[in-house]
């Protein structure tokens, strides 16, 4: 069976959805890409990891091995989050956790030069860019798109051309509704109702 192969953060992955805890041991049946893999009748690897940032989204794309038939579609994560995956072994609170958090990241590795962000917004448009190119010299048929639009991090566009990115889709047109994360219960990640609305949304792009 053809695939198609999904690449994101906790918003790809589910992350606050009934099935997820308190065992989060696989992304969720009902996350965007397994009602996206339905509709196109596909099969579906879900390769997203909540907390990761766009280097390590742009570093599992590449350690992939693809298959001629694959689709694959990234949901681009928070430009801040761009170098997380170097900082998994952070102390909090005299513990080393998982993957930081922005608030514990910026704590920790304080960043308020306006050089930094525009270095960083210039990293993360390249690792797409990278990203598009790549999959396109494998012939693998791709969309991507921005997940997670915040603090006005991801503006402005570049003047690079990159393959296959959705500008149209912005999180303002799908975040409906907010999944009740037991990490968080106002409410961090989409609802079921938001996913099935991401899942259409591409759903269309990629029958266009």
């Amino acid at each position: 069976m053809s695939r198609l192969i999904a690449f994101g953060c906790s918003f790809t992955y589910g992350a606050g959805l009934v099935d997820i805890y308190p065992r989060n041991l696989r992304s969720s049946r009902f996350a965007w890409p397994e009602i996206l893999g339905n509709k196109l009748s596909r099969s579906v690897v879900n390769q997203a990891k909540p907390g990761i940032g766009n280097l390590e989204i742009l570093n599992h794309v590449l350690t992939t091995k693809f298959q001629p038939s694959d689709i694959a579609v990234i949901m681009w994560s928070q430009f801040s989050r761009h170098d997380f995956f170097r900082y998994k072994a952070i102390p909090i609170g005299g513990r080393l956790i998982g993957t930081a958090g922005e608030a514990e990241f910026l704590k920790y590795n304080p960043i308020e030069e306006d050089w930094w962000i525009n270095n960083n917004r210039a990293r993360n448009w390249l690792t797409i860019h990278h990203c598009s190119l790549y999959l396109q010299s494998l012939n693998i048929p791709f969309v991507s798109f921005l997940g997670i639009v915040g603090y006005n991090d991801t503006l402005p566009y570049p003047s690079l051309e990159i393959p296959n990115l959705l500008k149209d889709i912005k999180s303002q047109d799908w975040i409906i509704d907010k999944a009740m994360d037991i990490n968080d219960k106002d409410g961090a990640h989409p609802g079921l109702e938001s996913h099935k609305l991401i899942a259409n949304l591409i759903y269309d792009k990629i029958k266009q």
